[in-house]
């Protein structure tokens, strides 16, 4: 009898250790579940002239103890005319939730909220809010546009940059002083981001300087007028390009003495390794390619020079599979001639 009352004992331990074993994934996925939002919207004038500002406000609500302030919300819109909503700016919610933007439409336009969620909280879109705009009965149809998109990759004093250029017209008339929002999506997300938004200047060009932490698709987008139709370029795509330093050592030298101008290639704070990297120098008006080397495992690469004047060098990595293409700052080695002898 004793035996048996052992042999009960120790299977009730046993099922209590399987139990707490089973429960302690579930209750760290239990914890692990995002709370769910809310939001509301609400269109404070529903009526207003062509041009004319309009206030959307609305309300991010989490469930739980979780605070909403601080947190970014997109306001998407949809004019009159398109078929899909776009974002055109992002807010913060305020302490208690709360959301605001001012619009100024041209045409009658759709709004919603749009929160894309976080590691504690689930995204969410609001209803739609809509704002008419009185319309012309006298007013024409409206003319169609288009929006052309490509990138350009520039060196700096400092470095590179990747900018964004588009250009606006209707019927081959370049349209000036526009506003033209520009959108971005990374491969991870679906839905668009609102970046920015400048007016188009002569020729119905538009740029826009980005910077990408990882590679990110880009679109322009108009909004249209009552003039005018709404459109949206094509996508590019920027690469996520790494940075590179340089230095020379020393940067002061006499004719025909050596001195060292090297660099490191890191991607992400990661060093890359054979990236072929070419150095430019320029003496002159131009610069040239006066030799060329690969980065060693921890991202470096050195060149042994010898000018005869001052120059300026810079390194450039060389697009490849590994590597999207980048330049470096400009470094100086300036050279003296020394004095003749008695």
């Amino acid at each position: 009898m004793i035996r048996s009352l052992l042999r009960r004992v120790a299977g009730a331990a046993a099922l209590a250790t399987v139990a707490g074993l089973v429960a302690t994934p579930a209750l760290q996925a239990q914890a692990a579940v995002k709370a769910p939002t809310s939001l509301s919207i609400r269109a404070v004038q529903r009526v207003v002239e062509p041009g004319v500002t309009a206030k959307i406000t609305g309300h991010l609500a989490l469930r739980g103890d979780l605070s909403a302030a601080g947190r970014p919300v997109s306001l998407e819109a949809k004019p009159l005319g398109t078929t899909e909503f776009v974002p055109i700016a992002d807010v913060l919610a305020g302490e208690r939730g709360g959301l605001r933007a001012e619009v100024a439409p041209e045409v009658t336009t759709r709004y919603r909220w749009r929160y894309d969620g976080a590691d504690d909280a689930r995204a969410s879109v609001s209803g739609i809010a809509a704002v008419r705009v009185k319309a012309d009965a006298h007013a024409p149809r409206r003319i169609p546009t288009s929006l052309s998109i490509r990138t350009v990759y520039r060196p700096t004093a400092t470095g590179g940059v990747d900018v964004v250029r588009g250009m606006l017209r209707a019927r081959r008339v370049a349209l000036r002083h526009r506003p033209v929002l520009l959108l971005s999506r990374t491969a991870d997300v679906t839905a668009w981001t609102f970046e920015g938004v400048h007016r188009t200047r002569r020729q119905g060009v538009v740029t826009f300087r980005v910077d990408p932490a990882q590679h990110t698709a880009y679109r322009l987008v108009f909004l249209g007028t009552r003039l005018l139709r709404p459109s949206r370029s094509g996508v590019v795509r920027v690469p996520l390009r790494p940075d590179v330093t340089i230095a020379a050592d020393p940067d002061l030298i006499f004719q025909g003495d050596p001195a060292t101008v090297s660099g490191t290639v890191t991607l992400s704070g990661a060093p890359l390794a054979g990236v072929t990297v070419k150095l430019l120098a320029t003496a002159g008006a131009g610069a040239q390619v006066v030799d060329h080397a690969a980065t060693a495992a921890d991202g470096s690469v050195s060149f042994t020079v010898s000018p005869s004047g001052n120059t300026r060098y810079r390194l450039k990595v060389v697009p490849s599979d590994a590597s999207a293409g980048a330049v470096s700052g400009v470094v100086r080695l300036d050279v003296a001639v020394p004095a003749p002898t008695a």
